[in-house]
C-alpha cells in the first residue's frame, strides 16, 4: 500500500505527521515506520512527530510505544530520540510530583528502563549516546530518570565502569562547587548549586527501586560504596577541607555531605531490599579487616542500619558475630567504634552478647597492648549498658566488673582506661559501692599507710625498675587512680550503702586527709627529687625522675580538687592547704622544667596536658566562686588573689575542652556557664588588671589564657554541639533568641568595646586584642552568607576594623595580621575593593617605588592613609594581602569554570555574569598593580612572583573563554587587559630586573660556603622566575590569537617580550666540576648565576625569539 505510484511514501508520511493520532493506533503506526526504509529526512519527520506523540500517550501506552521508537533509533537519530525520551520524562516527573497515583508512573518507567537497557544490549551505540547526553547536558545529570537509565545501563559490563565513573565524578564535582560557591558568594545571582536537591533525587531512586525500578538495586548499591571508598582514599587529591581525625569523621563540609548521601543510600537500600543486605554487612566486614580509609564512614553506616533498621538485620545477626572475632587484631580507635555500632545489638540478644564477652574475655588475655585496651573498653561499655536498662540482668554486671579487676596488673593504658572508665559509672546507684571497694584496694597498693612515712604514696611501687638501674616504665598511673576514687566518692554521697561500705569510705576519708596534710608537709627532696637530681631523658635514673615528678603533679591536682570540693566548716584553712599543694606541684613542675635535657628532639615527656586530671565541674565550681564571689572579703578572696593558681584553672580548662569528646548536656551547660564567666571578666579587666601586669615577661598572661580558653570554648561548642551555638553567643550577648546573624554581631560589638580598651589603655595590650580578633575571625566565618542581613552586618563590622586601621598605628604584627586578614575578607565580600587598593597603596609608598631615587641622608618615611601601615608591618601585611590576591585569583578561575558553563547553556545573565567577572578582575589586577610597583625582596617578592604566577595563569583562562565567543569583547574585557598590559605587565619586568640585580648583589658577597636554606632558597628562585615568564608567554601568545579572530587589537596595551636568548658556557661547567669543592660557590659559579638570572630575567630591550618568529 505504501510503495504505490499515486501515494509516494513522502506524501504519506506529511499526511500522518499533520494528522492526529489516536493513542490506541499510535504503536501500530510506530510499528509500521520501523519497517520502512526511510531517508534520512523521512527518518528526521518521522522522529520529530513519534517524539511529540510522547505527550498524548496514556500510562499503559507509553513503553511499548517507547519501544518501537528504541527501534526506530536502529535507522539513526540516536542521540535525538535517547535525549527526547529522557526529557518527556524530566518533564513528566514534575508535572506528576507528588499525586497518588505516582506509584503507576514509577511502575512505567521501570518498564521503559528495561526496554532502554534491552536495546542498548543490541545496540551498544545507543549506550555511548546516553552517557554523552548525560555528560554534555549538566541538568539532566541531576534528574532522576537520567540517573536511572545510567544505573540501569550500568549492569552492561562494558559500560559500567564508565558509567560509575561519570556518575561518581558528577555527584562529587557537583559537592566541590557547591563548597566553592560560598567562597565565592559573589557569582551565586548567576550560578546555583543545589546540592540538597541533588540528595533528594538520589533518595528518591533509592525509594523507587522498591517501586518497579528492582534493576537499580544492585548498581546503586555498588554506586554508594563507590562514593564512600573513593572520597576516604581521594580526600587530599580532591582538595576537600576537613579537620578530622580517623577517630572521628567530619561532621561538616563536602567530604561530610558526599559521604552522608553515599551512606543514607545504603541504609534506605538495606532497610527496602533483603537482596543486599548480606552484601552490605560482607562489605563493611571486609573494610573493617582490611583496615580500609573508609573503615570509620562504614562504621557510622553500621550504626545507622542497626538503630533504624533492627528488625531487617535479625537474621543476620551470625553474621554480625563472625566479625567480633576481628576485635582483638583491628586498631583500638576501630574496635571502639565497632563496639558502639553493635552495642543495641548486644542489648537485645543474649546470645550476640555472651559471644561478645567471649571475645573480650580472651582480649583481655592477649599479648599485644591493643587487644586489651579492646577489652577493656568493651566491657566497660556493656556494663554501662547494662545500667542503662531498668530492668537489665545485674549478675552480668558483676561478672564484667570481676573481669576487669584482672586488668589493675596490666600495662598503665589498660589501667587508666579502667580507672576512668569505672569512676564514670559509678553514677549508677547499684554498682557505685562495688567500684569504690575496687579502686580502694588498689590505691592502698601504693599509698603509704604508716603515717610516720613522710612521703604519703610510693612512688617506686608506680614505676616499674625504678631501683634495679634497669629501664623506668610508668606501670601505675597513680594522679588516674586517685582522681577516679574521689570521683567514685563523691557519687556514693547521693546513694544508699550498707553499714560495711559506710565504714570503708570513712576509713577512706581519714586515707585520703592524711594523704593531703603529709604531701602539704613533704618537699621534693623526699620523693628523691632534689636540685640536684637529674632530669636526663638520655639516662634512665633522669627517665626514672621524669616520671616521678609528672607522677607527683597530678596526684597534687587530684587532691587539690579534693580538698577544694570537700571543704567543710572552716574553707579558710581548706584553701590555704589547696594553695600549699598548689605551690608544692609549681615546684615539680619548675624543677622539672628547668632539669629536663635540651638536646634536639629530646623534649620533656611530662606535660602538664599529660597528666591533668582536673574535672570540668570542678574548675567550672572553682572559676564560678573565685571571679564571683572573689571581690569580697571572703575566704576564696586567697585563691584569685595568686595569680599562678588563676592561671593553672585557665589553662587546665583549656586541657580539659580539648579532650572533650562526648556530647553531654551537662557538659555544654558547664561550657555555657564558663563562656558567660569570662565574657563578664573581659568585660572588666584592662591594663591596670593584675591579670596583665604581675606577670612574667615570658609566656602568656591570664588575660590571654583566658581569651585562649573563650576561644576554645566556642570551638568545643562548634564542634560537639553546632546547632547549639547560636544559644550559646545569645547567651553571652545577653539577648536571647534572634537569627545566627543578629546574634554574632551583639557579641562582636562587646568584642568591638573590650578592643577598643584594650588599644586606648595607657599600655596597650596588642597581645589581649590579637587573641581577641582571632575570636572575632571565628565568629565571622560563622555568619550566613545566605541571610538578607548579611550584608548590613558585614558593613558595621568593616567600618569598626578600617577605623581601627585607619587610626591606630600599631605596631604589633601579630595583631596587624589578624586584624587585616579579617578586614579584606569582608571588604571582598560586600565588593568594597577600594578600601583594599587603599591598602595596597600605602605599602607601595612603604616599601618604595622601583622607578624613584632616594637619598639615604634625606629619606622619610612617607605619609599614609592608613595608621596601622608602618615600617614595622608593611612586610606581614605585604604577605597577608598577596596570600589574599593568590585565593582571589584562584577562585576567580573556578568562576570562569562556572562562567564557560552559563555561556554553554546560553544563559540570559550571560553577560552581566561576563561583566561582573571583568570587573572583579580589573580589582583584582588594580590591587596587583600596586605591588608590582613596589620595591619587594626577599619572602615579598617570591610571594609576589607567585601571586604574578597565578593571576596571569588566570587571564589565560579568561581569553581563551573570549577566544569561543571572539564576537563579543566587551569594552569591561579591554579594560582588563588594558590594566594588565600598561599597569601589571610593563612594571613586573622592570621589578624582576630590580629584584635579580639584588639577587645578583647578595650571591656575590656570598662567595664562602653556602648553607642549605640558602641553597634552597637559590634553587628555589631558579625555578619561579622562568615559571613566571612561562605563563606570560602563554598569556600573549593566547591574547595574539584572540586579537587575530576578534579583530581587535588587543595587543597594543602589551609591552614587547624582552629578549632571554642564552646559551650554556661549556668552559665554566668543565672549570666548575674540576676545581670546585662541594660546598663552595666558585668565583665562576658566581658569575654564571649572574648571567642565567639576567637571561632569564631579559634587558629592557629587543623582542624574544618567538616575537620575531611572529
Amino acid at each position: 500500500m505504501l510503495s504505490i505510484k499515486q501515494y509516494p511514501a513522502d506524501d504519506i508520511i506529511q499526511r500522518l505527521q499533520a494528522a492526529s493520532w489516536h493513542p490506541q493506533s499510535a504503536i501500530s503506526l510506530a510499528s509500521t515506520f520501523n519497517d520502512m526504509e526511510l531517508s534520512p529526512p523521512q527518518l528526521d519527520k518521522v522522529c520529530d512527530r513519534m517524539i511529540n506523540q510522547l505527550a498524548d500517550l496514556d500510562v499503559e501506552e507509553t513503553p511499548p510505544f517507547i519501544y518501537q521508537l528504541l527501534l526506530l533509533s536502529r535507522k539513526g537519530l540516536k542521540r535525538l530520540i535517547i535525549s527526547s525520551i529522557c526529557n518527556h520524562f524530566i518533564t513528566l516527573n514534575s508535572e506528576v510530583g507528588e499525586r497518588t497515583t505516582a506509584p503507576i508512573y514509577r511502575r512505567m518507567e521501570g518498564t521503559v528502563m528495561l526496554h532502554i537497557l534491552f536495546a542498548i544490549k543490541l545496540d551498544q551505540d545507543l549506550g555511548q549516546e546516553l552517557i554523552k547526553y548525560v555528560r554534555t547536558e549538566r541538568m539532566a545529570a541531576l534528574e532522576t530518570f537520567p540517573i536511572a537509565c545510567l544505573l540501569s545501563a550500568a549492569r552492561i559490563h562494558r559500560f559500567s565502569d564508565t558509567i560509575y565513573e561519570l556518575l561518581r565524578g558528577n555527584i562529587i564535582s557537583s559537592y566541590k562547587d557547591s563548597d566553592k560557591l560560598k567562597q565565592c558568594a559573589w557569582i551565586s545571582e548567576f550560578s546555583r548549586i543545589d546540592t540538597q536537591h541533588l540528595h533528594k533525587v538520589m533518595i528518591k531512586v533509592a525509594e523507587n527501586s522498591a517501586h518497579g525500578w528492582d534493576q537499580l538495586i544492585q548498581p546503586l548499591t555498588q554506586l554508594a560504596m563507590l562514593l564512600i571508598d573513593y572520597v576516604a582514599t581521594n580526600a587530599t587529591l580532591l582538595k576537600l577541607s576537613t579537620s578530622s581525625t580517623p577517630s572521628s569523621p567530619p561532621k561538616q563540609g563536602p567530604i561530610y555531605d558526599i559521604v552522608k548521601l553515599g551512606s543514607d543510600i545504603l541504609t534506605k537500600m538495606f532497610r527496602l531490599h533483603s537482596i543486599v543486605r548480606s552484601e552490605i554487612l560482607e562489605q563493611i566486614t571486609a573494610r573493617i579487616v582490611s583496615h580500609s580509609p573508609s573503615t570509620m564512614y562504614f562504621l557510622d553506616l553500621l550504626e545507622d542500619v542497626v538503630a533504624q533498621s533492627y528488625y531487617a538485620i535479625d537474621p543476620y545477626i551470625p553474621k554480625l558475630r563472625n566479625t567480633l572475632d576481628y576485635l582483638p587484631m583491628i586498631p583500638y580507635v576501630t574496635a571502639e567504634r565497632l563496639l558502639k555500632a553493635i552495642q543495641p545489638v548486644a542489648t537485645n540478644n543474649d546470645q550476640f552478647r555472651d559471644g561478645l564477652m567471649l571475645v573480650l574475655r580472651k582480649s583481655m588475655f592477649s599479648k599485644d597492648l591493643n587487644g586489651r585496651m579492646v577489652s577493656v573498653n568493651g566491657f566497660l561499655a556493656l556494663l554501662s549498658d547494662q545500667f542503662s536498662q531498668e530492668n537489665g540482668p545485674r549478675g552480668i554486671a558483676f561478672e564484667i566488673l570481676g573481669l576487669l579487676r584482672r586488668c589493675f596488673n596490666q600495662q598503665v593504658q589498660v589501667r587508666a582506661n579502667a580507672y576512668k572508665g569505672l569512676a564514670d559509672l559509678s553514677r549508677h546507684h547499684d554498682i557505685a559501692s562495688d567500684i569504690f571497694e575496687v579502686l580502694y584496694a588498689q590505691f592502698l597498693r601504693v599509698f603509704e599507710k604508716d603515717r610516720g612515712v613522710t612521703p604519703p604514696i610510693r612512688l617506686d611501687a608506680c614505676v616499674e625498675n625504678a631501683r634495679n638501674g634497669g629501664y623506668p616504665k610508668l606501670c601505675e598511673p597513680v594522679h588516674i587512680l586517685l582522681a577516679s576514687l574521689t570521683k567514685t566518692m563523691a557519687n556514693l554521697r547521693h546513694c544508699p550503702t550498707s553499714t560495711v561500705v559506710t565504714d570503708q569510705i570513712d576509713k577512706c576519708r581519714q586515707d585520703i586527709k592524711s594523704l593531703i596534710a603529709r604531701l602539704s608537709k613533704s618537699d621534693l627532696e623526699d620523693f628523691e627529687l632534689d636540685k640536684t637530681a637529674t632530669f636526663d631523658l638520655a639516662t634512665h635514673i633522669g627517665l626514672r625522675n621524669n616520671i616521678y615528678a609528672g607522677l607527683l603533679q597530678g596526684v597534687y591536682e587530684a587532691t587539690m580538687e579534693y580538698e577544694y570540693m570537700t571543704q567543710e566548716a572552716d574553707p579558710s584553712e581548706s584553701y590555704q592547704t589547696t594553695l600549699s599543694l598548689f605551690k608544692k606541684r609549681m615546684d615539680a613542675a619548675a624543677l622539672l622544667k628547668e632539669g629536663s635535657s635540651g638536646d634536639k628532639g629530646r623534649k620533656s615527656a611530662t606535660l602538664q596536658s599529660e597528666y591533668s586530671v582536673a574535672s570540668l565541674d570542678f574548675l567550672t565550681n572553682v572559676t564560678r566562686r573565685m571571679f564571683m564571689e572573689g571581690n569580697v572579703q571572703r575566704p576564696i578572696r586567697a585563691l584569685r588573689g595568686d595569680l599562678g593558681y588563676v592561671k593553672y584553672i585557665v589553662q587546665s580548662t583549656q586541657i580539659v575542652l580539648k579532650k572533650m569528646t562526648k556530647q553531654h548536656d551537662r557538659d555544654f551547660e558547664k561550657c555555657l556557664e564558663l563562656a558567660k564567666l569570662y565574657m563578664d571578666i573581659l568585660k572588666v579587666e584592662d591594663s591596670d588588671s593584675s591579670f596583665v601586669n604581675h606577670q612574667s615577661k615570658k609566656g602568656h598572661s591570664v588575660l590571654e589564657s583566658m581569651l585562649d580558653t573563650f576561644m576554645n570554648i566556642c570551638d568545643t561548642v562548634h564542634q560537639l554541639w553546632p546547632k547549639r551555638l547560636v544559644n550559646l553567643l545569645s547567651q553571652i550577648s545577653g539577648s536571647p533568641g534572634g537569627r545566627i546573624n543578629t546574634v554574632i554581631f551583639n557579641v562582636v560589638k562587646l568584642f568591638e568595646e573590650i578592643m577598643t580598651k584594650y588599644l586606648s589603655d595607657r599600655s596597650p595590650l596588642y597581645r589581649e586584642a590579637a587573641k581577641l580578633m582571632q575570636i572575632v575571625v571565628f565568629l565571622s566565618k560563622r555568619l550566613d552568607r545566605d541571610a538578607d542581613d548579611f550584608r548590613e552586618r558585614t558593613e558595621q563590622m568593616t567600618l569598626w576594623l578600617g577605623s581601627i586601621v585607619k587610626e591606630r598605628p600599631v605596631e604589633d604584627i601579630a595583631l596587624a595580621r589578624e586584624i587585616i586578614h579579617l578586614h579584606i575578607h569582608l571588604c571582598a565580600e560586600i565588593g568594597d575593593f577600594m578600601t583594599v587598593i587603599y591598602i595596597a597603596q600605602d605599602l607601595h609608598s612603604l616599601h618604595g617605588d622601583i622607578d624613584a631615587t632616594y637619598d639615604q641622608e634625606e629619606y622619610e618615611q612617607p605619609e599614609v592613609q592608613y595608621m596601622m601601615m608602618n615600617v614595622k608591618t608593611c612586610n606581614a601585611i605585604t604577605i597577608q594581602l598577596l596570600s589574599f590576591l593568590d585565593e582571589c585569583f584562584d577562585n576567580l578561575n573556578w568562576c570562569i569554570g562556572r562562567l564557560k558553563l552559563a555561556a554553554a547553556s546560553d544563559d540570559e545573565n550571560l553577560d552581566e555574569f561576563d561583566s561582573v567577572i571583568c570587573q572583579r578582575t580589573l580589582s583584582y589586577l588594580s590591587i596587583l598593580a600596586e605591588f608590582t610597583k613596589a620595591v619587594l625582596l626577599d619572602a615579598q617578592a617570591e610571594s609576589l612572583i607567585k601571586t604574578l604566577t597565578r593571576a596571569y595563569k588566570t587571564l589565560t583562562t579568561l581569553v581563551k573563554y573570549k577566544y569561543q565567543r571572539h564576537k563579543e569583547i566587551s569594552q569591561d574585557f579591554v579594560s582588563v587587559i588594558m590594566i594588565a598590559g600598561t599597569r601589571v605587565t610593563d612594571k613586573m619586568y622592570r621589578f624582576l630586573t630590580i629584584y635579580g640585580q639584588h639577587q645578583s648583589d647578595s650571591v656575590q658577597k656570598k662567595t664562602g660556603v653556602a648553607s642549605k636554606k640558602e641553597k634552597a632558597k637559590i634553587v628555589r628562585e631558579l625555578k619561579l622566575i622562568p615559571g613566571l615568564i612561562f605563563v606570560v608567554e602563554q598569556f600573549e601568545r593566547h591574547l595574539i590569537q584572540l586579537s587575530r579572530k576578534s579583530k581587535v587589537d588587543l595587543m597594543q596595551y602589551m609591552k614587547r617580550s624582552t629578549s632571554r636568548d642564552f646559551k650554556i658556557d661549556m668552559q665554566l661547567i668543565q672549570a666548575d666540576q674540576e676545581d670546585d669543592e662541594p660546598g663552595e660557590l666558585s668565583r665562576e659559579k658566581v658569575e654564571a648565576m649572574q648571567n642565567f638570572l639576567q637571561a632569564a630575567q631579559g634587558d629592557e630591550g629587543g623582542p624574544s625569539k618567538r616575537q620575531r618568529m611572529v
